[in-house]
């Protein structure tokens, strides 16, 4: 996955704006909806919504501020090529404080040329005076490739052919605090003289042990199963990873905000978060999560001992 950035052969439109907006007429994980297929046709009786924004800013009833289920979103919109429509729907819970939940980051559409470059690996180090960056870059078909990287003012300082390798120039200007200096790895894709493509690259709370589907009594089941929970986790890790993983300021990789780390099922379920996000980005960089101690409980904090890997840091 490639970071959406705007080049002359990669064009990014915004779909951020007011949308039409509509809760499911069944709470719950049960979708009308879905049943009914709202996807195929107009949606009816829908309000105004902005778009980022959480959805329950923009009730004061409780009822609608506190729904849990499903909620539809639509918009129109025209593109160059010709007239489009897209819907969104989402029942993915956004656990904070409160179960904020809707379209809370900005949403693109990118149009991209049908041979094209998709997606690019850089792993950048450097020995005494000399810069390296090795790169390896997925194509959609076998096409002559040209990478290159570029100082601040834009120039290029070494250049290379093919779809992996190593990068090496002298004088490598390293990136300090307060003064930071940063180098771009473009890939250009072509076809005889042609450019057909070119990318520069940059560089819950749940009860684990709730009595959700229980009936409040008998076997606790395994709520992330039943609701999915980890499923919908383990995606956002990777899509996070596959996107930022060449981006200069990420540092270390977070899998969780104050969990209920100390309950049962935590580690089970955290556990593998981490270890997906450390086998997932080739650069090693440390995964962590933000822990919390309940005192009342008496009980130890479960994730203890899954953060003493080398590249885990605890962060309390």
């Amino acid at each position: 996955m490639l970071y959406p950035l705007e080049t002359e052969t990669r064009i990014i439109h915004s779909l951020d704006g007011i949308w039409r907006f509509r809760f499911d007429p069944r709470s719950g994980r049960e979708s009308e909806g879905l049943e009914n297929k709202f996807y195929q046709y107009p949606l009816r009786d829908t309000i105004s919504m902005p778009v980022p924004s959480a959805w329950n800013d923009m009730f004061e009833d409780q009822k609608d501020r506190e729904f849990c289920g499903w909620v539809w979103y639509e918009k129109e919109f025209t593109l160059p090529v010709g007239n489009y429509s897209e819907k969104e729907r989402t029942n993915t819970p956004n656990f904070d404080f409160f179960n904020y939940a809707g379209l809370q980051r900005h949403v693109l559409i990118c149009r991209v040329p049908r041979k094209r470059i998709e997606d690019i690996i850089v792993i950048s180090d450097y020995r005494k005076d000399t810069g390296m960056a090795e790169y390896g870059i997925a194509l959609t078909g076998e096409r002559e490739l040209t990478v290159e990287v570029l100082d601040e003012e834009g120039r290029a300082v070494v250049s290379g052919k093919g779809s992996e390798g190593t990068l090496e120039w002298e004088g490598v200007i390293l990136w300090q605090p307060r003064k930071a200096y940063l180098y771009t790895l473009q890939v250009t894709l072509r076809e005889g003289i042609v450019v057909i493509d070119e990318v520069p690259t940059v560089g819950l709370m749940v009860g684990f042990g709730a009595k959700l589907f229980s009936g409040g009594g008998g076997n606790r089941p395994k709520t992330w199963e039943a609701m999915k929970t980890a499923e919908h986790h383990r995606e956002v890790i990777g899509n996070m990873i596959s996107r930022d993983k060449n981006h200069p300021c990420v540092v270390m990789w977070s899998v969780g905000n104050e969990p209920e780390s100390w309950t049962e099922g935590a580690a089970e379920y955290f556990g593998p978060l981490l270890d997906q996000a450390r086998e997932s980005d080739p650069q090693g960089r440390p995964a962590t999560c933000v822990l919390m101690q309940n005192r009342s409980s008496g009980r130890r904090n479960c994730l203890t001992n899954r953060l003493s890997s080398p590249n885990t840091v605890p962060i309390r």
